[in-house]
């Protein structure tokens, strides 16, 4: 509450004098308020409560401000400062001392805006000399940006318009920083009324600005870190961090599940040595201190950590530097991640695929031993059947000894097919066994060896090459022929009249690099739609062997796709049914030349890793002379005496052996010519009698001798074994090879 009549004697003199010796009455309508010692000031700091203006004679001006500027007591501590620096009783403190020594800016304009008067405090803000160096200026004079004096003009022209009071915060550029104030501005008016100009009060709030900007900044912080904090305390995943001494400093709640802990805050305080995963604290330990003096992370770290329950969970922990605001290293910060139940799952889907893997491989070395195995009985038939029909001379006899033959041989080739098939899904880029050969003669061997078959059924059998394809290609000459062979086949077992057509083109060409279509068209039964997509499937067959109308085992197709796709190529086909159909493919190739497919030395190599060279040409010249001297090496007795029988009717000599050891005996005594060999016998195998035969022959200096494996296994790595051992040529066919 303030009462202007009861306030200290100075002003009371002075206002007192001034209301009461005046001719106009002052302020008619505000007296009593000013003078009620009733009246309370209610409005809030800093705002205003009174504001008017008098004209007296010769034109003095009074200016009574009325506004909140401080607590009532630092109002009148600031009066008694004033009055304690009066040099007597007779000073009289005016109001414009008053408004002279208030802390805040005080200034006038007139109703162009024009300053009319300030302080001293607005004074040293605009760095002028003196307040009354305001005197005629505008707010244009100050370097005040061009937005700051349009915002100016605004309010200005409010007030002087309109009559309005106008409260805002301003922002004073002031000797290069900026300052905030809450400028009051109210209409001036002279004793009719009339607006004559502005006052403009500004409360410097510029520490409270900042003090502002600080709490704000603490509350912003404040609830970042309770949302961060939520974050961490709830994640799935272990969070921790520790001191610079491995010390836990917090971590999160599922750190506090896992160790045994109720609350997260039991955590602090703890080393690893005081959790169920002590005997793993060391190694623990070691990689805080590696993370922290090397200021690295130590990122996917694999660990087994032991739970509260006894039991062990697998984690992937990651440790990085945890820095202070001044980036200095003072701990770690830890995330791990359970892995416990897809570790479970990896190890039994390796475990699932190992069983199937394993499954996978006994079926095959199941089919393989069992093909093997029968083979060799099976051989031994159809051996023993052409030595009886060539020593038979009833026609009948003959002719059930060659229908015996037939049987086996049929046997024999579904074996083939089947051992064939167990063997394509082994086989990888290393199966592919490039060469340069003739094509074109590759063509014809092919047409030779079905054509007994399409003159019996009386077919007509064409070969088509395209003069841009090149006579010599380099690419893996077996399997190629196999894929013709298979498809050529095919074409012949379900075409009953009409003819068959091989053709070769030439897709694109670049440089040595070629693209090549190979197709097989035939007029037989078609295939229908329905079909079409199935008969590259192991096993498919157009029609089911109970119904007698072709023969087969579905694999052959099989067999031809998964050659293909080894190459590099696709295989396709089109039919029609009633009127035929064409298996086409392509194949990458590169172009070959004529000078290459010659005659090439087969390297040998010995245990101990010594080369041996030998041409193919050498067997025949080895046996050339009916005076050859042969050893046959086989466990089999059936095998060995058709083997025994061959060789002898054709006029050479040999010696037999049935174990590895007794021929390795028979070979470092006597002179062969020339040595086959069961690869499968017991005891010492087939590879093993080789290489020792090699060994010896390079520590006696002697010339290698030809050696025909006898096998029926034709997989990659069984041909890498018989080549690196020594075996020069394998047959895997057996006895129906020779």
């Amino acid at each position: 509450m303030l009462n202007l009549k009861q306030s200290t004697p100075l002003i009371d003199i002075s206002i007192s004098s001034l209301l009461e010796e005046l001719e106009i009455p002052l302020f008619p309508k505000e007296k009593d308020k000013i003078t009620n010692p009733g009246f309370t000031l209610t409005n809030n700091y800093f705002q205003k409560w009174q504001r008017f203006i008098a004209q007296i004679e010769n034109e003095k001006c009074f200016l009574l401000i009325g506004q909140i500027i401080a607590t009532k007591e630092d109002f009148f501590q600031n009066l008694k400062i004033l009055q304690g620096q009066a040099t007597s009783n007779n000073d009289i403190i005016n109001i414009n001392s008053i408004i002279e020594n208030l802390p805040e800016l005080v200034y006038w304009k007139d109703k162009n805006r024009v300053y009319q008067g300030c302080n001293k405090q607005v004074a040293e803000l605009l760095n002028l000399a003196s307040p009354a160096e305001i005197i005629g200026k505008t707010d244009s004079d100050f370097g005040w940006s061009a937005e700051r004096i349009k915002s100016i003009q605004i309010v200005d022209h409010a007030i002087l318009q309109e009559g309005i009071n106008s409260v805002v915060e301003d922002v004073i550029p002031a000797k290069g920083v900026n300052k905030f104030f809450i400028t009051s501005k109210t209409p001036l008016r002279n004793d009719y009324g009339d607006i004559v100009g502005i006052l403009g009060i500004s409360t410097d709030i510029t520490t409270q600005k900042i003090m502002e900007k600080e709490l704000l900044k603490t509350r912003i912080t404040t609830e970042e870190l309770e949302r961060l904090d939520n974050i961490i305390k709830y994640a799935p995943d272990i969070i921790y961090w520790k001191d610079k001494n491995s010390i836990y400093r917090g971590g999160n709640n599922q750190l506090a599940i896992i160790a045994g802990f109720q609350n997260r805050e039991d955590i602090i305080g703890k080393s690893d040595y005081d959790f169920p995963w002590y005997e793993q604290a060391r190694k623990y330990i070691l990689d805080d201190q590696e993370v922290i003096k090397s200021e690295m992370p130590k990122l996917n770290i694999e660990d087994t950590v032991e739970l509260k329950n006894g039991k062990q969970a697998t984690v992937i922990s990651n440790k990085v530097p945890l820095r202070d605001s001044n980036n200095k290293v003072v701990g770690v910060l830890g995330i791990a991640t359970d892995i416990t139940a897809r570790k479970k799952m990896e190890e039994d889907l390796k475990l699932a695929k190992e069983a199937a893997e394993a499954a996978s491989h006994a079926k095959s070395e199941f089919i393989a031993n069992m093909s093997h195995d029968i083979r060799t009985p099976l051989t031994g038939v159809i051996g023993l059947s052409q030595i009886l029909e060539n020593t038979l001379d009833n026609p009948v006899q003959k002719e059930e000894a060659h229908m015996l033959y037939d049987s086996g041989e049929e046997l024999l080739s579904m074996l083939n097919d089947i051992l064939n098939d167990v063997n394509t899904g082994k086989m990888d880029a290393d199966s592919i066994n490039l060469d340069t050969f003739d094509l074109y003669q590759c063509m014809e061997d092919l047409v030779k060896l079905e054509r007994p078959t399409t003159t019996l059924k009386k077919l007509g059998l064409y070969v088509d090459i395209e003069k841009e394809v090149p006579r010599y290609i380099i690419s893996d000459r077996k399997k190629i022929h196999r894929i013709m062979l298979n498809l050529l086949g095919n074409a012949i077992k379900f075409t009953s009249a009409g003819h068959i057509t091989i053709q070769i083109s030439c897709l694109q060409t670049n440089g040595n690099d070629i693209h090549l279509k190979f197709s097989v068209t035939d007029t037989g039964i078609g295939i229908s739609k329905d079909i079409q997509d199935k008969v590259f499937d192991r096993f498919f067959r157009a029609t089911p062997s109970y119904k007698g109308l072709y023969k087969g085992y579905g694999l052959g197709l099989h067999i031809a796709r998964s050659y293909v796709k080894l190459l590099g190529g696709q295989i396709g086909l089109t039919s029609e049914e009633g009127v035929g159909t064409t298996f086409y493919f392509d194949l990458p190739c590169r172009k070959g030349m004529d000078e290459e497919v010659k005659e090439k030395p087969l390297e040998v190599l010995s245990p101990s890793g010594s080369p041996a060279s030998f041409s193919p040409s050498n067997f025949s010249s080895a046996l050339h002379e009916n005076t050859a001297r042969l050893l046959l090496v086989e466990d089999n007795m059936l095998a060995a005496k058709i083997l025994e029988t061959m060789v002898s009717k054709n006029g050479y000599r040999f010696k037999s052996a049935s174990t590895g050891e007794e021929a390795l005996e028979l070979a470092k005594t006597i002179h062969f010519d020339l040595i086959i060999t069961d690869v499968g016998l017991p005891g010492m195998s087939g590879n093993e009698l080789v290489a020792q035969i090699r060994e010896w022959e390079i520590a006696h200096a002697k010339k290698p001798i030809p050696i025909i494996g006898l096998t029926g296994h034709t997989t990659g790595v069984m041909q890498a074994e018989c080549l690196k051992a020594g075996i020069m040529m394998f047959l895997p066919n057996r006895l129906r090879c020779i």
